[in-house]
């Protein structure tokens, strides 16, 4: 959230793109640790 804000960053933000890489990345890890979970509890 910090490297995005170009206030706090000024010439160092990151680009859109990686932006929503990162998020789409954190995205898959999130539904793979809860399929993980699902897996673990519900047999």
């Amino acid at each position: 959230m910090f490297t995005r804000d170009r206030r706090l960053m000024s010439e160092f933000v990151n680009p859109k793109w990686l932006t929503y890489l990162a998020w789409s990345i954190a995205i898959v890890i999130i539904a793979l640790n809860s399929w993980l979970l699902l897996r673990i509890f519900l047999g």
